[in-house]
């Protein structure tokens, strides 16, 4: 390549990282369906005619931000359970949260975008499949285990509202954490207060370790659902 064909690669790159910069803050700011080529070409310091050389149009330009980083995010909360997972510290062994949340590195901007601005395009489902994810971790194994000899843990929804608590939570701690020791940190503290600390409760429950007792179906309905009659 000579002298003349690398300037103008290098000018082009340089124009590519400042549209990708100007609709990183576009998206970041209005979200895609506010977002305007216009308001990023004037961000990037180009003709809007100039901008549709690079994209062709507004989602070109989101795919281009979110996409690597959408299956990364949406395969992060897929684990296997093993009961050893009740024990193990999480200080010790930072590559499980290497491995869930690793697509977050140098990529803070884009996945607030990918969680909170992506309605209205085919991203905006992320948040859904996490938490679909999650549900069939928890129910596929966990409660299955805790069920093993009696029914601990009745019915499914229960193991719905825990996987959205679960991907709320950590879906702020991924947005709010400006520091990479702070996201550590909370993603610690999470997974041990919470998720942890929900099977642990489970399990002792189902190992009459604790003092529980399971209500019957008509025992329910004789003390409350019956007063709602009144």
């Amino acid at each position: 390549m000579n002298g003349g064909l690398l300037m103008a690669q290098v000018l082009k790159d340089d124009v590519r990282d400042s549209i990708r910069q100007a609709s990183i803050e576009e998206f970041k700011e209005y979200g895609y369906e506010k977002a305007s080529m216009r308001s990023i070409a004037s961000k990037a310091g180009i003709s809007v005619g100039n901008l549709y050389r690079y994209y062709s149009d507004k989602l070109s330009m989101f795919d281009q931000i979110v996409a690597p980083i959408y299956d990364s995010m949406s395969k992060a909360v897929e684990f296997e359970f093993e009961m050893q997972f009740l024990d193990i510290n999480l200080l010790e062994h930072l590559e499980i949260i290497n491995k869930l949340f690793s697509s977050r590195k140098g990529h803070r901007d884009e996945l607030y975008i990918l969680l909170e601005k992506s309605k209205g395009t085919k991203y905006e489902d992320i948040k859904p499949v996490m938490i679909q994810n999650i549900e069939r971790v928890l129910k596929n194994s966990v409660i299955a285990e805790v069920n093993k000899n009696q029914e601990i843990v009745k019915g499914d929804l229960f193991v719905k509202v825990l996987a959205k608590s679960l991907v709320e939570g950590l879906a702020m701690i991924i947005i709010e954490a400006e520091e990479e020791e702070v996201f550590v940190q909370n993603i610690i503290q999470y997974i041990e207060f919470t998720l942890k600390s929900s099977i642990r409760t489970m399990i002792a429950i189902r190992d009459g370790k604790m003092n529980f007792r399971r209500l019957s179906d008509e025992e329910i309905y004789n003390n409350f659902c019956n007063n709602c009659k009144h």
